[in-house]
């Protein structure tokens, strides 16, 4: 009968920091304005009053319900970050990065965001 070692599974003892890679926030506001300019157009081609016809407004409503669906999710990923602040975003529990840079940034709407405010450099502190 011979003895068998069994390890335990490694232990995780540093945690890396990744960058996130966010999106100027202004390229985005102008993206997400643009859509919905384009659902506010399409709403009135496609139901004109002078027409009688309700077959346009049923074409016209697909791409219409398309391009706010687009608008909402463009502007559900905006944060501000402000000085000594990060954001940690997850994707379903994954950790996906950190966005140390203070400004208007864009992220994917999907990701659950948490600011995390750091200490300054000049309190003798460790970075978080």
């Amino acid at each position: 009968m011979s003895a068998r070692i069994i390890s335990a599974p490694p232990v995780r003892s540093a945690f890396a920091d990744k960058e996130l890679h966010a999106v100027n926030g202004y390229a985005m506001l102008a993206i997400g304005i643009a859509s919905i300019a384009a659902s506010c157009w399409l709403a009135y081609i496609g139901f004109d009053p002078s027409n009688d016809s309700l077959v346009r407004a049923w074409i016209a409503l697909s791409p219409i319900i398309i391009a706010i669906a687009f608008a909402i999710g463009v502007l559900k990923g905006f944060v501000v970050l402000q000085p000594n602040e990060s954001l940690v975003c997850l994707l379903f529990g994954s950790y996906v990065g950190t966005e140390h840079r203070p400004g208007f940034w864009w992220v994917n709407p999907f990701n659950s965001k948490s600011k995390v405010s750091r200490p300054s450099g000049d309190t003798g502190e460790r970075p978080t």
